[in-house]
């Protein structure tokens, strides 16, 4: 399975295929799009022309942005099916939001709950798909499957993720947003889209050195951090002050949705291009009291996928789930 990544900074493909019974990456490849470019479709239909790949079927991603999530649980003298109970859902929705919205339905049972079942639905716009499917097709490519965001991200970290009962929080920074995905080994729970990502601490560098936001990028990945020792170490902090804020609100959503302490997040491991910012890693562990991770630091990480953690993880994500590899 091919899959497309596509940012609003780069482009990221891989390969996957079954390897040793795994999803393992047998290729990868970048394709970095300049910052002022307003029509990005030609120059990506020209990379996939060299890549060899025009009109092939990949797997492509439907923003968090475009995808709204509900999460229920479905107790067990009810005799609905969770497909029963997504129609009831999404008749209400319908009607509120004026459309009928695409949607599906996954449920599952939590290793704390007996006899109850927890579902979560997704439901998106028709407009919003089609709008993908067209840009796919802008791209010289074919859709074979097309997956929300943090449904690709829960996929990709649980694929190295350990065992065990409490829930996990993932989270991708990527340029100009977040994906938040927090799930069991059984299932995923609650997923949101933050309009915050890595732009935030461009656009605090380019500030406080006065440099254009193209060199404010590179300057960012060389000497800057949150570290006291780091360069603009104070603006980048006030933006990931901002950032935190936003994800606080987020937590406070799904918290107030799963009030049980069984649901409480006990780790967060992030993922992304804006997770690259010296010292993130560490800033958001003192700041949200929870153990950090990154990736690659996994322990179930598979040798072979190193190279690509924290830079393909979405398109992982997308490849192993429109494999049917995923949960």
């Amino acid at each position: 399975m091919i899959a497309f990544d596509v940012g609003s900074r780069s482009v990221r493909a891989v390969w996957v295929g079954i390897r040793g019974g795994r999803p393992a990456v047998t290729r990868a490849e970048t394709f970095s799009l300049p910052m002022d470019e307003d029509d990005p479709h030609k120059l990506i239909a020209a990379w996939v022309d060299k890549l060899g790949i025009a009109k092939q079927f990949c797997a492509v991603a439907l923003p968090g942005s475009q995808t709204v999530f509900q999460s229920g649980c479905i107790m067990h003298d009810d005799p609905r099916s969770p497909e029963q109970v997504a129609a009831m859902d999404i008749a209400q929705f319908n009607e509120m939001a004026g459309d009928d919205m695409a949607h599906d339905v996954f449920a599952f049972e939590t290793p704390f709950e007996l006899g109850v079942k927890r579902y979560i639905m997704s439901m998106a716009r028709p407009s919003s798909i089609k709008e993908v499917v067209q840009a796919t097709r802008r791209n010289n490519l074919r859709p074979a499957d097309l997956i929300s965001a943090p449904v690709a991200l829960y996929n990709a970290m649980e694929t190295f993720a350990d065992e065990r009962e409490e829930p996990y929080c993932y989270v991708s920074i990527g340029h100009t947003q977040t994906e938040v995905a927090i799930g069991l080994n059984s299932g995923l729970l609650f997923a949101r889209s933050l309009a915050a990502g890595g732009k935030l601490f461009t656009d605090a560098v380019a500030q406080s050195t006065g440099l254009p936001t193209v060199q404010a990028e590179v300057r960012k990945h060389a000497d800057c951090g949150l570290r006291e020792n780091d360069a603009c170490y104070e603006p980048l902090r006030t933006a990931a002050d901002r950032w935190i804020s936003q994800f606080n609100a987020c937590m406070g959503v799904y918290r107030s949705t799963f009030q049980d302490r069984k649901f409480t997040v006990a780790r967060i491991v992030i993922t992304g291009g804006g997770a690259q910012l010296k010292g993130l890693k560490e800033y958001l562990a003192a700041k949200l009291f929870l153990p950090v991770q990154h990736i690659s630091e996994l322990p179930d990480i598979d040798k072979t996928y190193k190279p690509y953690a924290g830079v393909y993880d979405m398109a992982f994500g997308l490849a192993i789930s429109a494999m049917g590899r995923g949960t």
